[in-house]
């Protein structure tokens, strides 16, 4: 079943009031991989069948799994025009269940799961008026296209720590076994080219299985133990991908000054070598958060030599006002424990203790249009000088009526402020000089550039 989705948030109030569902989709297959597992596609007309239109329906109707039957208007695969045949979806309101509407008319991909056909929202399914028209192409000449079916994809490695460039690298030459699940089982052996591409053309339909050779000491989330198996129709095709890591795990606990666990709190694994902030630090990978008991486990962290440390390129705030600290409890990076991940490494018990909590400084002044008059309802923030772009405690804050604010920072940081109203061309803003934070202060009045009516 090729139609892949995640089911984000799981809570639904049994009064169905304030609840919330949430379904996201991976990115849609191409035409030929949805046909090429599908168990039925055709075009049909709902006859039975009703789905929810807003959440009090769900009262009356129920949640979960709900059947359709629909009257086969033409058929691709796995049904007869003129037969009617049951497809069952979810309930919507984020199941991912496809909104089926009676006497609608519908291409469907259907799947089958625990013996009855489904379809959902992450699928190609539909409605007549917006299916796309590689669909029609597609199937209106499968008659045309050679037999055999196509499987295909791409076999990277997880190399280097993704604060350095390219730290993803093609798995080239890597050998993958494809066996059939028929009797006799047939076996094909391929490699991966130099792009860590693969391809094996003119496939029988039925299942089977793929296994990468993976060497020692490397993993693949896509894998169900050492292989994967999927289906596959004639003249369709099927494409998977895999992303190998290295296979090591590192254990870490954050405690306060008085040995009382951390909860929440984000753990930096930095490359020896990286010490410049990322421009975007949500999008590297060798970040986590630590659970309730401030522990932390991270897998998978490439070969290197790392340090470990809180609020490093996460400066301190109101809820974690900590100076930057590495492990095992120190504010000097150069004192750091380095840690060595080499393939197969499993590293535990390892603790970084906090030190006190920083005092918090107020910050006050005024922001003022260049005409004197008080510049109202601007956005005004401190940032951060060694997390360029981290606005402390949020950039949503808002200068009062007379064009003054207050805000907080923690002492021992260096900080600017700015204020910004307006956006692209019409933007004025306004910053102070940068200032270390060691007592309350008064910052000189802040001018926006542009005018007022600009």
């Amino acid at each position: 079943m090729h139609f892949r989705f995640v089911l984000l948030t799981l809570a639904l109030f049994a009064a169905f009031a304030g609840g919330v569902l949430a379904c996201s989709c991976y990115e849609q297959s191409p035409v030929c991989e949805a046909y090429g597992d599908a168990k039925a596609v055709f075009v049909g007309e709902v006859v039975e069948g009703q789905s929810p239109e807003r959440m009090s329906d769900l009262r009356s109707l129920g949640t979960g799994q709900r059947p359709f039957v629909l009257n086969v208007k033409e058929a691709f695969l796995g049904a007869k025009t003129g037969s009617k045949i049951s497809v069952f979806t979810g309930s919507g309101f984020g199941d991912c269940g496809f909104p089926f509407q009676k006497g609608e008319t519908y291409l469907l991909y259907a799947y089958e799961s625990k013996g009855v056909l489904t379809t959902s929202i992450c699928t190609r399914s539909a409605h007549i008026s917006r299916v796309n028209n590689e669909d029609f192409e597609f199937l209106r000449n499968l008659k045309e296209y050679p037999e055999g079916a196509r499987l295909f994809g791409k076999v990277d490695l997880y190399a280097k720590s993704s604060f350095e460039k390219d730290y993803i690298e093609a798995a080239k030459n890597l050998r993958i076994d494809v066996t059939s699940l028929s009797v006799p089982p047939k076996r094909y052996r391929l490699y991966t080219d130099k792009s860590g591409k693969y391809e094996l053309l003119g496939l029988a339909a039925g299942r089977y299985r793929i296994t990468p050779r993976l060497p020692k000491h490397v993993e693949s989330d896509e894998l169900d133990d050492e292989y994967f198996e999927f289906e596959l129709n004639n003249k369709g095709c099927y494409k998977q991908d895999f992303t190998l890591k290295n296979e090591s795990e590192v254990g870490v606990k954050v405690i306060d000054a008085e040995g009382n666990p951390v909860k929440n709190i984000w753990v930096e694994f930095v490359p020896l070598s990286v010490t410049v902030r990322p421009e975007n630090v949500f999008i590297i990978k060798e970040f986590g958060v630590t659970n309730p008991q401030g522990g932390l486990y991270e897998f998978n962290l490439p070969p290197g030599s790392y340090t470990v440390s809180v609020n490093y390129f996460h400066a301190p705030n109101k809820e974690y006002p900590y100076p930057a600290t590495f492990l095992p409890g120190t504010m000097d990076r150069s004192k750091a424990q380095v840690i060595e991940i080499k393939p197969g490494v499993e590293i535990r018990n390892l603790v970084i203790q906090l030190p006190q909590k920083l005092a918090s400084f107020a910050v006050t002044g005024e922001v003022h249009w260049p005409d004197g008059t008080p510049a109202s309802n601007v956005e005004i923030f401190l940032e951060d000088e060694s997390n360029k772009g981290f606005c402390v405690d949020g950039c949503d804050q808002m200068t009062s009526q007379n064009g003054s604010y207050k805000l907080f920072g923690y002492k021992g940081q260096r900080y600017r402020i700015e204020a910004r109203i307006g956006d692209g061309d019409s933007r004025r803003t306004a910053e102070s000089l940068p200032f270390q934070l060691d007592r309350n202060i008064s910052i000189p009045k802040l001018v926006l550039s542009g005018s007022k009516d600009q």
